[in-house]
């Protein structure tokens, strides 16, 4: 009779423990669907344009991948018994509200849903919705590795497709769409670059290298220049954390300072040279380089007709802002500020236009305090130089993918900054 129970016992024991090995499983791989959907989202032009070539049927392409990405943020959002409410749909929230009050409010022009507008700030696959895949990485690691590969990709895909930007640029002698498309990958490999320094990968450090390399060479060849300004500000914003934020010895801070700022010398002095040879290069294979061209001819500083624009949106802007897209609904089709801080005083007016901008910077401010304990804030400096590049000269922040991604980015740093001044304030209290 005791055997009996005994191996009654032994099988209720033998029959749970699969269902827990499976169960624990199962939450591992639910909790990389982010880090998937991710990777999907920042390379889905490559993914896309590469499969539909392959097997044809483009719109069933955009349909599965666009379905897939959705598909498992919800499962993973349903997993975590959407937990993520505070972080991700409170914001959304939010935003949807501020909007629907200006456009009822407003009156603005039914342009706000034409193409140029409103459907690609709610892009199933870029503007705002950048917000939702950001918000929903619960792993810095794993968000990183859906990075690196999702460079990859891009990075090839830019350089496949250079048959078709030269034959546009033959027009129009740039291709803007394409420098900031490059600058964003080109700044993610100067990011791998820098975080595996310490580890002095060689393998690693060379593919980097060359996928930061390419991406320049096709900013330098076809861009415009705002994404030489996302270099340079990402640049600067390494340089800064590093010499006041880093742990890193004062001897050892002044040494690289010291080496850092005679290179930089060196490359000033020699720039014009370099940039001559680096032209005549491009043109002996038929690339003319418009950002160059304006460097050797002492135009870089010309603003293409940017002055116009803000000297035409200035004198309208209002106590209470003239709504979302107001500017675009003004100037025409494909036309915008060209300015970020003139876009938010446009849209909101000066008095709320002044709290987002405080919001904003206090944001800025909690982000950088993070440096030292949230493995996020790399990813927060590579997404604002690239806003710093994109938005301070061009683009519209309704609709900037990455713009939104750093928003949730800084949600993801600040949260951190919180946990570790709760652990830290417990750690006193005992």
């Amino acid at each position: 009779m005791l055997a009996d129970k005994a191996m009654r016992v032994s099988r209720r024991v033998e029959l749970r423990r699969p269902k827990n090995e499976d169960g624990a499983l199962e939450a591992r791989v639910i909790d990389c669907f982010p880090a998937i959907a991710l990777f999907i989202f920042v390379a889905y032009h490559g993914l896309r344009d590469f499969i539909a070539s392959t097997i044809g049927m483009y719109g069933a392409v955009v349909y599965t991948l666009t379905g897939i990405s959705y598909l498992l943020l919800i499962v993973y959002w349903f997993r975590c018994g959407l937990r993520l409410s505070g972080r991700v749909i409170l914001p959304a929230v939010a935003v949807f509200a501020i909007f629907s009050i200006y456009v009822v409010l407003c009156d603005v022009d039914y342009f706000i849903f034409d193409d140029y507008a409103l459907p690609q700030a709610i892009n199933p696959m870029g503007g705002m919705i950048a917000f939702l895949f950001l918000a929903s990485q619960n792993d810095a690691k794993r968000a990183d590795a859906a990075l690196k590969f999702a460079c990859i990709v891009m990075t090839l895909y830019l350089q496949a497709s250079l048959g078709s930007v030269m034959q546009a640029t033959t027009l129009y002698g740039y291709d803007m769409g394409l420098g900031f498309d490059a600058m964003f990958f080109a700044l993610l490999s100067l990011h791998f670059i820098v975080d595996d320094a310490d580890g002095l990968n060689i393998p690693s450090f060379i593919l980097w290298l060359v996928c930061a390399l390419s991406n320049i060479a096709l900013i330098l060849s076809y861009g415009s220049r705002g994404p030489l300004l996302g270099i340079i500000a990402f640049a600067a914003l390494r340089f800064l954390v590093f010499v006041f934020g880093s742990k890193t010895s004062v001897i050892k801070k002044f040494l690289i300072s010291a080496a850092i700022l005679c290179a930089a010398l060196i490359l000033v002095f020699s720039l014009t040279d370099l940039a001559l040879a680096l032209n005549h290069q491009l043109n002996s294979i038929g690339i003319t380089s418009r950002t160059l061209e304006k460097f050797l001819y002492a135009d870089v500083m010309s603003d293409s007709g940017r002055s116009a624009i803000w000297n035409a949106l200035t004198p309208r802007i209002s106590l209470f802002g003239n709504g979302p897209f107001s500017d675009q609904a003004y100037l025409g089709p494909g036309n915008y500020c060209h300015n970020f801080f003139l876009e938010i005083f446009y849209d909101f007016g000066i008095p709320f236009g002044i709290v987002i901008l405080c919001v904003l910077a206090w944001f800025l401010v909690l982000s950088f305090r993070s440096c030292n304990v949230s493995p996020w804030f790399p990813i927060f400096l590579t997404l604002l130089a690239f806003c710093i590049g994109r938005l301070g000269l061009s683009g519209t922040f309704w609709t900037e993918t990455y713009f939104w991604g750093l928003l949730a980015v800084m949600g993801l740093c600040i949260a951190d900054l919180k946990k570790n001044a709760a652990a830290a304030s417990k750690e006193v209290a005992r």
